[in-house]
């Protein structure tokens, strides 16, 4: 299990959306997967800040929902 550095997330969840959601990307990239460039819109936003945010751990799976989401909106437009 990743052990999360909650300090690391109180952070980074102090920067705008679009610095979030780089951040979010290159976390992703790193891993082999590929988010789209543009940041989500704020309410996707906040939703996830409230998934990283949350003092029990982040859910990985509320995450991903969340990402998928958003993957799919953008294949729409």
């Amino acid at each position: 299990m990743m052990k999360i550095d909650q300090n690391a997330v109180r952070e980074l969840l102090s920067h705008s959306d679009a610095e979030v959601w780089q951040t979010i990307r290159q976390i992703a990239g790193s891993k082999g997967f590929r988010l789209p460039e543009k940041t989500p819109d704020p309410a996707q936003m906040q939703k996830l800040r409230a998934t990283l945010g949350d003092p029990s751990g982040i859910r990985l799976g509320d995450a991903i929902r969340i990402v998928n989401e958003y993957r799919k909106e953008e294949r729409k437009s």
